[in-house]
């Protein structure tokens, strides 16, 4: 594919734009060189209000003005732009992206309902930008779905790509304590998560296992073939605002020392730092050789919360190595991550200018 110049913005619609995900989405792109925000769409509960009196807004920053005057519409595939992000419960997600892209709509989804379609991408462009080209094979006519993956599984794959590159990968555990933002507004009860952990999320566990298999799989013959990699995973909500911590071992194919572990995730670069992308963190993974790093409070923002951090590499008695892994879970692992692929899309002239 040979990349494109943007000239000018390119109108854009959120749908679920009163949720978590979907005032993330916001937030984001309220002055994103490349798109501009035409359509915020919602459930029949917002549709009609002023963006400002259906959202309960809680991001770090104060809501852009211009939206909060912005009158809420249906998610129907009547809106002014031909691409929509979709911040979406996964109970809707399904048929409305099917309905926007069989309408001709391109899809930048961070819901999980096409996560796994045969014919759909589940893009890291720092991994598997090479997956774009199923997008073709997909039978929506001039419209089309891309999704990213769990938030979970982002920080996992973004610290395993460079290990895997280098050394190759046979297994890999994963113990995670992830943020209680990931769970949505409201999310988890107070008198639940205070002075507790909760050792269970649903569905995440089965995501973190079969998720990277895609992510990590090769494209040839218009099909995805997935990886063999053995993966297991046990998944915790904490008490922490934003940002999942996951504690990761690896076997590896090929004996690795731990300053050359230590070099692959501080050098590796991939599609998106080429084509300096305007989201795009510049070092994508970065490892930290403090004991007690990474944490959530200190790191999770780093690069505007699109790099992935590394720390507390030692040898593991079980597998080969044991290491700490640290992401932004709503802006890495959600609609940052959505629209990272969507800017990729754009210099690959998947999605033209209006």
């Amino acid at each position: 594919m040979n990349t494109v110049t943007v000239n000018k913005k390119i109108p854009v619609g959120i749908l679920g734009a009163t949720g978590s995900v979907g005032q993330k989405f916001v937030e984001l792109l309220s002055d994103h060189p490349w798109f501009e925000i035409k359509a915020l769409a919602a459930s029949s509960k917002s549709s009609g209000k002023r963006y400002g009196n259906a959202v309960h807004w809680f991001q770090s920053s104060p809501l852009p003005p211009q939206f909060g005057q912005l009158r809420v519409v249906p998610c129907e595939p009547d809106l002014p732009c031909k691409v929509v992000f979709s911040g979406l419960d996964s109970k809707v997600a399904g048929g409305i992206e099917t309905e926007f892209a069989k309408a001709g709509y391109g899809v930048i989804s961070n819901s999980k309902n096409h996560r796994m379609d045969p014919d759909v991408p589940l893009l890291v462009p720092e991994i598997n930008h090479d997956h774009l080209k199923i997008v073709k094979h997909q039978t929506f006519g001039e419209g089309f779905i891309v999704t990213n993956p769990n938030c979970s599984t982002v920080g996992m794959v973004m610290a395993l790509k460079p290990l895997l590159d280098q050394f190759g990968l046979e297994a890999v555990n994963a113990v995670t304590m992830q943020a209680i933002s990931g769970a949505g507004y409201p999310g988890v009860s107070s008198l639940d998560i205070m002075d507790n952990v909760i050792p269970y999320i649903a569905g995440e566990e089965t995501k973190m296992e079969t998720e990277p298999l895609k992510i990590f799989g090769s494209f040839s013959d218009g099909k995805i073939k997935h990886s063999k990699l053995t993966i297991s995973a046990h998944c915790n909500r904490v008490a922490v605002t934003n940002g999942h911590l996951e504690s990761i071992s690896v076997k590896l194919k090929k004996t690795g020392s731990v300053n050359e572990m230590k070099a692959a995730w501080n050098e590796f670069r991939s599609e998106p730092q080429r084509l300096d992308l305007p989201l795009a963190p510049r070092q994508p993974t970065r490892y930290f050789d403090e004991d007690n790093f990474p944490q959530p409070k200190i790191h999770r923002n780093i690069d505007r919360g699109m790099a992935v951090s590394v720390g507390r590499l030692r040898p593991c008695p079980v597998l080969d190595y044991k290491f700490t892994v640290l992401s932004h879970n709503t802006i890495r692992g959600a609609a940052g991550g959505a629209i990272l692929n969507a800017e990729l899309m754009v210099k690959k002239g998947l999605i033209p200018e209006a």
